[in-house]
């Protein structure tokens, strides 16, 4: 599944909106991932040479977990 959108936003009436929107259902937002799917997603992401998160996986601030 992908769950990933950009949303642009005209105005702060805009913004107003869109969280009530997001809102309205939070049961329609939610899914059920686990820890195992998350780090094969970060793996494949460097894997690949993504650049964002070939930074994340740099960063001082990475916590120890990631890195497994």
């Amino acid at each position: 599944m992908e769950a990933h959108r950009e949303v642009l936003l005209k105005d702060v009436d805009d913004l107003h909106a869109f969280i009530l929107e997001l809102s309205q259902d939070p049961s329609e937002r939610r899914s059920t991932i686990r820890k195992a799917e998350i780090l094969a997603y970060a793996r494949a992401r460097l894997e690949a040479g993504d650049p964002e998160w070939d930074a994340v996986s740099t960063s001082p601030k990475l916590k120890k977990w990631k890195l497994k």
